[in-house]
């Protein structure tokens, strides 16, 4: 998809959305190594609505991992969060593990199944933002791939263990 396309479908999401509360950034290509930490200003209570256009590097997964204040006085405050991916291969609308610690709350996302090098749009949407603080910080990184040697170690550990249970089994 090029980026005149991203750029017509996030402008056409919002007015159907009718949200002001909604913004439009480029994360780049994404790694292994991650990508650095972006801030993310969060409207004054309103829902939010942001999308990320990113592609990866390598591999075929990408995490995203999403932190902010909470100042809620109990998880019952936490708004719904949504992740949404377009873009090709594994889009579609995933509910985030959220992880809530003091007074941080940590929200995180795999997507597997990508192709390295396509464009991806990810749009992270909340249903309010009164308990959270003034803004949040996103982070992805590209899931590393296992290298084939060390999946034959794995292998031939796993058939050598077999063998030993089998001799083991056979006295």
């Amino acid at each position: 998809m090029s980026k005149l396309k991203q750029l017509a479908f996030a402008v056409a999401t919002l007015a159907l959305t009718g949200t002001a509360n909604a913004a439009f950034y480029t994360l780049g290509p994404v790694g292994v190594s991650g990508s650095a930490p972006l801030e993310v200003a969060l409207p004054d209570g309103d829902p939010f609505f942001d999308s990320f256009s990113f592609s990866l590097l390598s591999g075929s997964s990408v995490q995203f991992g999403l932190t902010s204040f909470f100042w809620g006085a109990s998880a019952a405050d936490l708004p719904g969060f949504s992740f949404s991916l377009t873009g090709g291969s594994g889009a579609g609308t995933y509910l985030p593990n959220i992880v809530l610690a003091d007074d941080l709350v940590s929200v995180g996302q795999v997507l597997s199944g990508l192709q390295a090098g396509q464009i991806y749009t990810l749009t992270i949407s909340g249903t309010e933002s009164a308990d959270l603080g003034q803004s949040y910080s996103l982070q992805a990184a590209a899931l590393a791939v296992p290298e084939p040697a060390g999946l034959g170690l794995l292998l031939g550990g796993l058939g050598l263990m077999a063998l030993a249970r089998r001799r083991h089994l056979g006295k």
